[in-house]
């Protein structure tokens, strides 16, 4: 067999899939009144230590409500393939992971229909707790709340739309988004973030702040300035001049926007040198391609994103010393065939 080879447990990993905001997982067995999280395969726990605390504080808050045992799976025993395993372990690296239980209900395997409704009574108020908690599980962790903008850097260059990404700590479950201290947007729903289209805005510095705030109350703020530039990219070679005639080592510089941070240096369509720090140039040895015509193209990059080029062409003319030499030798041959003669 092959996991999700059964339909139930395929429409299960489809479902969830589809709905990547799910932040808590809760299913519901029997027997043996515990409240279980990961790992089960594993006696080792879970590596994260936040992600780790906020298993064992929900479940044992909820144990708190039933009365049952709060515990890592495989402290019952190891078993593969569970479903809070699967859950939480293809998500542990987002920035919400889905935080995943197991409840063993009751004392048997097959409880009597009797029973059903006592024990639904009794897991109702865990499951609203963990309802409560759904939004951002963090927020059980309590201590600081804080918000933090993590994109785009301070002091950047930004044009175009730009997803102003943050991380939070703590209870934050709203987060206000301002632009030169007038408020653009809000989020309520974790990753928090706002695409913002700077082309709606003037040239030059502009400020970013976030505020967070847990349950309609003001926690944290953080405030950037960025640069934004939309006027159109790109960059001209301004030394050789095109048609030039060059010899030996030839420094060919460039003029670039503001926004390129990168430039790459071709010789007849053969990348010579990538360079990432302004002002962007590159020395050439024109002896290593040879005489004759030659094209030198420029490719100027912002953010690892093509922007602009530029190419011309120059002559390599090398060998004038060999002419000479040769000029010489025939002007001194003769000379020496004559002074023999006599």
């Amino acid at each position: 067999y092959e996991p999700f080879d059964a339909p139930c447990t395929a429409a299960v990993r489809d479902f969830f899939n589809a709905h990547p905001d799910i932040n808590v997982l809760l299913t519901y067995h029997s027997y043996g009144n515990l409240v279980l999280w990961p790992w089960g395969y594993t006696y080792n726990p879970i590596a994260d230590a936040y992600d780790r605390q906020v298993h064992e504080i929900m479940g044992q808050q909820y144990a708190s409500y039933t009365g049952y045992t709060p515990q890592q799976a495989s402290d019952l025993y190891i078993a593969d393939g569970t479903t809070d395993d699967w859950s939480y372990g293809t998500t542990q690296n987002d920035a919400m992971p889905c935080f995943s239980f197991t409840v063993e209900m009751g004392n048997e395997f097959y409880p009597p229909p009797s029973v059903l409704p006592g024990m639904c009574a009794d897991n109702y108020d865990g499951a609203l707790y963990f309802i409560d908690c759904a939004d951002n599980p963090y927020k059980v962790l309590g201590g600081t709340e804080t918000v933090t903008i993590t994109n785009p850097g301070e002091g950047e260059i930004v044009s175009g739309t730009v997803n102003i990404t943050t991380t939070t700590t703590g209870c934050i479950d709203t987060v206000e988004f301002y632009i030169d201290s007038t408020l653009e947007y809000t989020d309520t729903t974790t990753p928090f973030e706002y695409s913002w289209d700077t082309t709606a805005y003037s040239d030059g510095p502009h400020t970013i702040e976030v505020k967070g705030y847990c349950s309609g109350t003001y926690k944290d703020n953080d405030i950037i300035n960025v640069t934004v530039n939309n006027a159109p990219s790109y960059i001209t070679i301004t030394n050789p001049q095109a048609g030039a005639t060059v010899n030996g080592k030839v420094l060919i510089t460039t003029d670039t926007s503001v926004d390129i941070d990168t430039v790459e240096f071709y010789i007849d369509d053969s990348l010579k040198n990538t360079d990432t720090s302004a002002p962007f140039e590159y020395n050439w040895n024109t002896r290593s391609s040879g005489d004759g015509q030659h094209t030198i193209t420029v490719k100027g990059y912002a953010s690892g994103q093509f922007k602009d080029d530029d190419q011309i062409t120059v002559t390599v003319k090398n060998k004038k010393n060999s002419i000479a030499i040769l000029s010489l030798l025939i002007f001194f041959i003769p000379a020496g065939i004559y002074y023999r003669r006599r």
